[in-house]
């Protein structure tokens, strides 16, 4: 598993947050319990952090809310390549920066990805956000008598820039970029 494929697994699905009473940050992810295993994956990645805990409503969650853990470990990781949609990035700055040591640690640096996220990033992000679609519909128009299409989408709102440079990059500008997603 690789790093930049958490980053863009965090992007899709996780929430970067702060306890605003203990002024601590926090990072979490949620999946269904049939994920387990990928979330001790991840878990043991980000150099065993935090454990996960299992929730009543089938679900199993990943919580780093240690400020020591967040700095020497989630941090870096997130530093690795940067954060590229702009909800997360606003996250970042509206939580974890108005926590003392992670502003400090941040002073001159920038969380934001530079240009167009890499492939691994991108795989993360559709596990987290992509959709597949396949659908038949009857024609006339066709010898079998049936249309078959096959859609991907990754629907982002307010990430147009984002969705159109994944779109030139890896798919050659074919697919459809609006304000809904790609």
């Amino acid at each position: 598993m690789k790093k930049e494929w958490i980053i863009g697994f965090i992007e899709a699905e996780g929430t970067i947050g702060r306890n605003k009473k203990y002024n601590k940050p926090i990072i979490e992810l949620t999946q269904h319990v049939s994920d387990y295993n990928l979330m001790e994956r991840i878990r043991m990645e980000v150099e065993g952090s935090a454990k996960i805990s299992f929730l009543r409503d089938q679900t199993c969650k990943w919580m780093v809310t240690e400020k020591k853990q967040i700095k020497e470990k989630v941090l870096p990781l997130l530093m690795y390549k940067g954060l590229y949609t702009e909800k997360k990035v606003k996250s970042f700055e509206d939580n974890w920066l108005k926590v003392e040591d992670i502003a400090e640690e941040m002073k001159g640096k920038d969380i934001r990805g530079k240009g167009v996220p890499s492939k691994e990033w991108l795989k993360g992000f559709t596990d987290g956000d992509g959709s597949f679609f396949i659908t038949i519909t009857k024609s006339k128009e066709y010898k079998v008598g049936y249309q078959v299409r096959a859609r991907f989408e990754i629907r982002q709102y307010e990430e147009e820039e984002l969705m159109r440079g994944i779109n030139e990059k890896y798919f050659g500008g074919v697919g459809k970029v609006s304000k809904g997603g790609m």
